[in-house]
């Protein structure tokens, strides 16, 4: 049986419960949560590489083909940018988190 569902999720749905708290059973759940974001993300973009993937392989030159590209090209444009910030961010501090 499949039932549609629709859910209206913020970025404040998702991170709610991730907190530091200088604490490490507290912690715990945080890394947890993060984690569990890392395979969602993960999953999202193999799904926006096979989208990507079928449009060129339908045909290339589809307009709303090339809407989607575009769409999710600025997707990638972003992540770029906040990875881009993010070690600008890290040199300021002269810290290396990895």
């Amino acid at each position: 049986m499949e039932i549609p569902i629709t859910f209206n999720i913020s970025s404040e749905m998702i991170t709610r419960n991730m907190k530091f708290h200088a604490e490490t059973n507290k912690d715990q759940t945080s890394c947890y949560l993060l984690s569990e974001l890392e395979t969602l993300l993960d999953d999202i973009m193999f799904d926006l590489t096979q989208i990507e993937q079928s449009t060129l392989e339908h045909d290339p030159n589809n307009k709303s083909g090339k809407e989607i590209r575009y769409q999710i090209n600025k997707i990638y444009e972003t992540l770029a940018k906040w990875q881009y910030e993010r070690e600008e961010d890290d040199q300021q501090w002269d810290i290396n988190i990895y």
